[in-house]
């Protein structure tokens, strides 16, 4: 502030959340945080994305997940970012190939070709309609 650093001051429990955090995305406006994080939910293993809105008394609503198109019960996430014209979301997950789409025998030909591919176990990147994100809003708590 006024060409000075200021004092960093630690965001609420409700973003701080689950045992790691990783890239959260503020909104421009800041009435909401998108945070990676592990360990907010027992069913979920790895690092899933979680919306924190805020209120207008400026306190933070609990995470929320968000929708089985973004998170996987398997999937990892570290960025995610929203256009500048507010119409999609990009993020990078891992979302591992199901087994049952690998064939009975593996040859190099298909290690050489599914390593190239999406869904292979290691980090693509994605996007969906930014819609999502309102459409979570009215199920959250305060």
């Amino acid at each position: 502030m006024d060409g000075k650093y200021s004092t960093p001051e630690k965001l609420p429990q409700q973003i701080n959340c689950g045992t790691n955090r990783f890239n959260a995305y503020v909104s421009p406006d800041e009435s909401f945080v998108v945070v990676p994080a592990v360990g907010v939910e027992k069913d979920y293993r790895g690092v899933h994305y979680y919306i924190v809105f805020r209120n207008e008394d400026d306190t933070w609503q609990e995470p929320l997940a968000l929708s089985s198109e973004i998170n996987t019960p398997k999937g990892t996430g570290w960025s995610f970012y929203i256009s500048p014209d507010k119409k999609y979301i990009f993020y990078m997950a891992t979302k591992p190939l199901a087994k049952q789409n690998h064939p009975k025998s593996l040859s190099v030909e298909f290690l050489n070709k599914f390593s190239e591919m999406p869904q292979n176990g290691n980090s693509d990147i994605y996007w969906v309609d930014a819609k999502i994100l309102e459409n979570l809003r009215p199920k959250t708590k305060k």
